[in-house]
């Protein structure tokens, strides 16, 4: 499947506080060779995809609609959630979307290029999740590659549990993990994965020798998602066999070593575990808070 086939949907709807507080002002308007971060990114999705969805908060909504002007390839939409985290804007840009599959970035994903997907989905083919991977198993979910209906599924979780970046990908039947160190060898340059945090991230580098040597993709298929039986038994208010379920989930994602996934399963299985055995409603309701990793 060409890129083309695909649409991208640019998440533009967070504070970016670390930014802010480095004294970096609103970090999608920062400049970067004289040209605003996200119009960059734009700009260099329109070169390979058809369609483009850029998801903000309301209140961001119209200096971002200023900040790109009109153009022919991108629409410009307000997130559905008020909730200030990258799943909200990855749903709303999901309910917009036509295609079967997308193309998620962050809106501050400064140095992407469209063959940074084509070639993810060239070694890890049409899955719901595609993910590019670091050697300590961390996971990029906000340049990855997803099916629309995985990132629906994960819509579930909201209300449910906290909410990370992760979600979809959890919610995925299959999963290509593709290791950035093959990415670099396919002659990707690393910095694309580079998310601009901090000014200094404005001129960083990922140097190649610290990826190591190229590894192979990994894959999960499972035909019963242990994510998605673990949120119907939190809606049946079943907070321990919550727990239970999400452990076997962290068990299972740890075979690819996909660290970063796996500890989110834990995380999940630890506090619904502490939750039934104190029952504090003060303690339940923290469930609901979006975590930033």
């Amino acid at each position: 499947m060409d890129i083309e086939d695909l649409e991208a949907v640019v998440l533009a709807g967070g504070l970016g506080s670390r930014f802010r507080e480095k004294g970096g002002g609103d970090k999608l308007f920062a400049l970067i060779e004289g040209k605003p971060i996200l119009l960059r990114v734009v700009e260099s999705l329109e070169r390979g995809f058809s369609r483009i969805i850029v998801t903000t908060k309301k209140d961001k909504l119209e200096a971002i609609k200023e900040l790109l002007g009109r153009r022919e390839k991108t629409r410009v939409i307000a997130d559905e959630f008020e909730e200030r985290n990258p799943l909200s804007g990855m749903l709303t840009g999901a309910k917009e979307a036509i295609s079967d599959f997308i193309f998620v970035v962050s809106g501050d994903a400064a140095f992407i290029e469209p063959s940074f997907p084509a070639t993810l989905i060239e070694l890890g083919g049409m899955r719901d999740a595609v993910l590019p991977i670091w050697p300590n198993g961390k996971v990029e979910p906000l340049i990855s590659v997803y099916s629309r209906k995985a990132i629906l599924r994960s819509s579930v979780a909201i209300g449910l549990k906290q909410i990370r970046a992760t979600e979809p990908a959890r919610a995925s039947s299959s999963v290509a993990f593709v290791p950035i160190s093959l990415l670099a060898m396919m002659g990707i340059n690393p910095r694309q994965l580079i998310n601009i945090n901090e000014p200094s991230d404005m001129s960083a580098e990922v140097k190649r020798e610290n990826l190591g040597n190229p590894e192979k993709v990994a894959f999960i298929e499972r035909e019963k998602n242990l994510y998605l039986e673990a949120l119907e038994s939190l809606e049946r208010g079943e907070l321990l066999t919550a727990s239970r379920i999400f452990a076997e989930e962290a068990l299972q994602l740890s075979k690819p070593r996909t660290n970063s996934l796996s500890l989110h399963a834990l995380l999940d299985s630890l506090f619904f575990l502490d939750v039934s055995q104190n029952l504090n409603p003060s303690v339940l309701e923290r469930r609901r808070i979006s975590q930033p990793f």
